[in-house]
């Protein structure tokens, strides 16, 4: 007896030295006890074979731990990958993100499962704190018949129809678990559980993933209000007396917005006071169309996938609607497009890649609804959001920042939205006080001293914010824009009147006058371009543009009428930073004149029919000149003379006698001029091409379908040499370029 008890004793002391060890510091690198937290703490997916799935996981740790890897149980380690998997030093409390991949062979039978975690491995040490990751290999979407599409309805319906019956008696959370309980018995799905918002997910085996609500009715979300006080420490805003400053005047460059109302005619969110919500959007409509927004409407069903595949396109987007967190915890958002077979068939890709799932609706809307994910956002920004402004009324549309950065990492400027559930609308205020010009931090503070920005109830509270906070200088439509002929006749009067940061829009005619710019950070704009706005100057002996200060835009003219050999379309002296773009120059003497210059931009301008130059530039530096069309200037295309550090690229010069481009004796320093469509003259006209006839670097570039590597030159269309290998570089030097392109730059890809 005695013997046992002293082999106890002496287990319990080995054990409280394993305790100790744990709490006080980890054995091999003397790293401190560390507690992790995952977010989410379980992903389960269905994915069938040959498709894979990506998603991002982040951890903290309570205090900095170093030499951090990690580790995947060896059940996972097949088909799941994750990066990085290794993090140097991690700060305390800080959040690290951990992309986490899935992929599935395509010779897997379906019906596997996979079951495992992912946890941090410090030196010899972990946590019990791992991330449970569980996959399930389905059959392809493809296969699934319509019987079987309608099980998982039932599954989800029933689901929701019992919850609603046990909410009343049992209450929120203790229905949600027994709703839970219940789906994880049924032999078609594959798990189940309770989001952050308090709303039950569902992944069924099929490869569709669900949502089913659990919000109070006339919410715009899905969560209890009663749960979500431990998912506001992740709020943006944990008071309503913050607003940035609103200074700096950043104007949306895009003057087009979408209305995206799915909730537009359910009765649960008409005005108490009478009217209705279609009232209001046109109510705002009118509002951005006075500012010269054309503003597109879509109510209801119109709120389709495919339509918010072209979200790219527009300035403005406001989309008011149903918001939930999903089982990785990243922002859903409701779609108005019922989630019926036919629909499933139609977005099976969008499915497949877990960029939709499913959505029970309880309102005027019935049925299901298709929800789309943050990657939903990013897979079809199919080029950057015109720094666009994005507010999203949903119940936590920003509790966190998935949705947030899928908008802004492709080109947004500005996110709004919620913490946490709301029955408040902010749609209206918003965007009707931006309309009447205020900023995006002032509009906030107005909406925030109306009480507008806050929800509560039932000790729980939900804010409206903006995010990033620095970014509140947003406007629609800027207080510093001057409109000509509508505040001066001319343009000059409107630059004497305009202070430094303002904008001048030129409306459509035929301006006879010479502008002197001698004011820093102008822009002067045409409302609708060249075709529709010239400006011609005064006489032949005076430039129609001199710019003669810093920071100026000019975009969007036709210019033309200073003939003599003084003067040019746009002449500019001793200035930097300036941006001329989108222009037509023609019937001058020089297109452009430039001497002492840096840091300009001449980009995308027409520049033809000149008697000198397209463009002769004097002592011009560190600036890019590009995909101009620079034709039939009876001196030559270019001139460039002591210039240094400048690039010269994608720019297509013919017909241009007697050289196309011309380095005209004169000194280039560091200047390449590469990627050009050159037509047939001389190089230059009495010199030799400078050296750097080519990119500064060597490039990777797709030419008919392959990937190669080296410097790329000019396209010269009288260039007869021969390209042996077939990279699409001519194999003999011509005119100093060692890297003639045997085709236009078009055709060959960066």
């Amino acid at each position: 007896m005695r013997q046992h008890i002293v082999a106890l004793l002496a287990i319990i002391v080995l054990l409280m030295g394993i305790n100790l060890l744990g709490n006080n510091a980890d054995a091999a690198g003397g790293n401190p006890a560390y507690h992790i937290t995952w977010t989410p703490s379980k992903i389960s997916t269905a994915i069938s074979p040959g498709n894979s799935w990506d998603t991002v996981a982040t951890f903290t740790s309570d205090v900095a731990i170093s030499g951090v890897k990690l580790e995947l149980s060896s059940g996972l380690k097949k088909i799941v990958s994750v990066s990085p998997s290794l993090f140097t030093d991690v700060t305390g409390n800080a959040i690290n993100s951990v992309h986490i991949v899935v992929t599935i062979p395509a010779n897997v039978a379906p019906k596997t499962r996979y079951e495992g975690t992912l946890h941090v491995l410090v030196g010899k040490s972990t946590r019990p704190q791992t991330l449970k990751i569980l996959v399930f290999v389905a059959a392809p979407l493809e296969t699934v018949t319509e019987v079987t599409y309608n099980k998982t309805l039932t599954i989800d319906s029933t689901a929701s129809q019992t919850f609603n019956d046990l909410q009343q008696s049992l209450g929120t959370q203790k229905a949600s678990k027994m709703v839970v309980a219940w789906l994880l018995q049924q032999s078609e799905v594959l798990d189940a559980g309770i989001s952050d918002d308090g709303s039950i997910w569902v992944a069924h085996k099929i490869g569709l993933d669900s949502i089913i609500p659990t919000a109070p009715p006339g919410t715009f979300g899905s969560g209890d209000l009663s749960i979500n006080l431990e998912l506001q420490k992740y709020s943006l805003m944990s008071t309503v007396d913050y607003a940035p400053p609103g200074g700096g005047g950043y104007i949306i460059p895009a003057k087009n917005a979408i209305l995206l109302w799915p909730l537009c005619s359910d009765p649960n969110f008409q005005p108490a006071d009478g009217g209705t919500l279609a009232d209001i959007m046109e109510q705002i409509q009118d509002e951005l169309s006075s500012i010269g927004y054309a503003v597109t409407l879509a109510k209801d069903t119109e709120v389709t996938v495919d339509l918010l595949k072209s979200l790219y396109q527009y300035g403005v987007v406001d989309y008011f609607t149903h918001g939930n967190i999903g089982s990785s915890s990243e922002v859903l958002l409701m779609t108005g497009e019922e989630a019926s077979f036919s629909s499933f068939q139609a977005h099976l890709s969008d499915i497949i890649a877990h960029r939709l799932a499913r959505r029970s609706l309880i309102g005027l809307i019935t049925g299901d609804n298709w929800l789309i994910y943050p990657s939903f956002i990013q897979y079809y920004a199919a080029q950057p959001y015109p720094n666009s402004l994005v507010n999203v009324n949903a119940c936590y549309s920003l509790a966190n920042h998935s949705m947030a950065d899928a908008f802004l990492n492709n080109g947004a400027y500005a996110y709004c939205g919620w913490s946490g559930t709301t029955k408040i609308a902010v749609d209206p205020g918003l965007l009707i006080q931006l309309a009447e010009g205020d900023s995006l931090s002032e509009t906030y503070t107005s909406l925030s001293q109306q009480g507008a920005t806050t929800y509560c109830e039932n000790s729980a509270c939900a804010w409206w914010s903006f995010y990033p906070l620095d970014h509140g200088n947003l406007y629609l439509v800027s207080q510093n824009t001057l409109y000509v002929p509508d505040d001066y006749a001319t343009i000059q009067a409107a630059v004497n009147a305009a202070s430094p940061g303002y904008t001048i829009i030129v409306r459509d005619g035929i301006y006879i006058e010479s502008v002197n710019v001698n004011k820093d950070n102008l822009t002067i704009q045409s409302e609708n371009g060249a075709d529709s706005t010239t400006v011609q100057a005064t006489d032949v002996d005076y430039h129609v543009i001199l710019i003669d200060a810093d920071n100026v835009k000019i975009v969007g003219f036709t210019l033309r009428g200073s003939g003599s050999d003084c003067c040019s379309g746009v002449n500019i002296w001793e200035s930097s930073n300036a941006y001329v773009a989108n222009n037509h120059i023609l019937n001058c003497s020089d297109g452009f004149l430039i001497h002492y210059a840096n840091e300009m931009k001449i980009v995308n301008n027409v520049i033809e029919l000149n008697n000198n130059y397209g463009i002769q530039a004097w002592y011009l530096s560190n600036s890019l000149i590009a995909n101009n069309i620079v034709k039939s200037n009876e001196s030559g295309g270019f001139a460039l003379l002591y210039v240094t550090n400048n690039i010269v690229t994608r720019n297509t010069t013919n017909s241009n006698y007697p050289c196309n481009l011309g380095a005209i004796d004169y000194l280039l320093s560091d200047t390449y001029i590469y990627l050009n469509d050159i037509g047939a003259s001389y190089w230059s006209c009495g010199s030799d091409a400078p050296d750097a006839v080519h990119s500064p670097e060597k490039m990777d570039y797709v030419y008919n379908g392959n990937i190669y590597n080296n410097y790329l030159g000019n396209y010269w269309d009288d260039y007869t040499g021969y390209d042996g290998n077939g990279d699409g570089i001519g194999d003999t030097p011509y005119r100093g370029d060692n890297y003639p392109l045997m085709e236009p730059f078009e055709n060959y890809q960066m």
